[in-house]
Parts: structure tokens; C-alpha cells; sequence
């Protein structure tokens, strides 16, 4: 019970002690405290251990008693060996047979049903069409897409020759296969 009555009292003589500044507890967090530099103290009420210390640091610090000769040292070619973890070789190739899609653009010649979808597809490739020719399954549907475009105004200018053979063409937005570098 005594306890109880007394936590009050220590708290509100702990809070006036704090109270002294006008300002609120945490702009003291951040306050710098003015520290005397050095030179500001005398010299001579330090013992002569810490004088002699001073005295030296000052000299060091004094650019113009510094001298500083430069030394070229001779260069002598290097050879470098990198050395790799077989794994990381082993994650290169296979980074290499399954490289990962990027977003890009495909020109979509049709969509409908399978059967129709593999003549388009069989037709498009026997034309000698050497761009990649896809068919890609929207339940219930299926579609032709063809191309890996990186951008749109290259998708529009193949599709411009493509609308002659296919009428309602369009160009689409879609996973592309990584373009092979030269």
C-alpha cells in the first residue's frame, strides 16, 4: 500500500526535476553539447606528459613542416585467374537453355478453336515466315500469336504487312522469348 502512494510522489519530482528547460524531453535527444576544443584549454594546467603530446600533434598538424617526398614504385604486369564454382557454371548453362521471358509484343493472327488454330499455325510456318509462331490456349479458346517484338511500333509495322493475309490481326501485349544477341 505504500508503494502505491509513493510511485505518484517519485513520479511528479521526477517530472519537475526534468522540467527545467522550456523545451520537450526529446528535442534534448538531438541537442549537441558545446565541447571545449583543445586549444581553448590552458596549456598549463595540464601535466607536461599531455603539454609534450600536444606540442607534437600541433607540429604534425602543421603543413608547411611537413615534407613529403613521393615514391614511384616500378609496375610490373599482373596476370589475373578466375577461378568459378562449377555450380556457377552449371547455373550459366542452364540460364543459357531456358533464358527467361521479358514483356513484349506479338501479333495475334487468330482465335478460335484448336483444330483451326494448328492449320493457321502450319500455314503461317510453310509460308517461310521465320519469325516464331506460337499457339497459346485462352480457355476455352486458342490463339495464334506470332513474333517477339520489343517494342510496339515494331509490332505495327509487321503487322501492317501481316493484315493483307490476315484481316483481323491485332498486336498484343505478351511474355516474349529473350532476343539472341549477336
Amino acid at each position: 500500500m505504500r508503494h502505491l502512494l509513493f510511485a505518484p510522489i517519485f513520479i511528479f519530482i521526477s517530472l519537475n526535476s526534468n522540467a527545467q528547460d522550456d523545451s520537450p524531453w526529446w528535442k534534448n535527444l538531438f541537442r549537441k553539447e558545446a565541447v571545449e576544443p583543445v586549444e581553448a584549454q590552458e596549456v598549463e594546467e595540464l601535466p607536461q606528459a599531455k603539454k609534450d603530446t600536444l606540442m607534437f600533434e600541433e607540429t604534425l598538424l602543421d603543413s608547411s613542416l611537413i615534407e613529403v617526398e613521393a615514391i614511384e614504385e616500378p609496375v610490373i604486369p599482373g596476370n589475373i585467374q578466375l577461378e568459378t564454382s562449377p555450380l556457377l557454371a552449371q547455373l550459366d548453362s542452364i540460364y543459357k537453355e531456358n533464358p527467361p521471358k521479358i514483356i513484349g509484343y506479338r501479333i495475334k493472327i487468330y482465335f478460335g478453336d484448336l483444330q483451326s488454330a494448328r492449320g493457321i499455325k502450319a500455314d503461317y510456318v510453310s509460308n517461310g515466315n521465320r519469325e516464331g509462331c506460337y499457339v497459346k490456349q485462352y480457355p476455352p479458346n486458342f490463339a495464334v500469336v506470332v513474333g517477339n517484338f520489343r517494342s510496339e511500333e515494331d509490332a505495327e509495322l509487321r503487322l501492317q504487312e501481316l493484315k493483307a493475309l490476315y484481316p483481323g490481326a491485332s498486336v498484343v501485349r505478351d511474355e516474349i522469348e529473350t532476343p539472341m544477341m549477336d
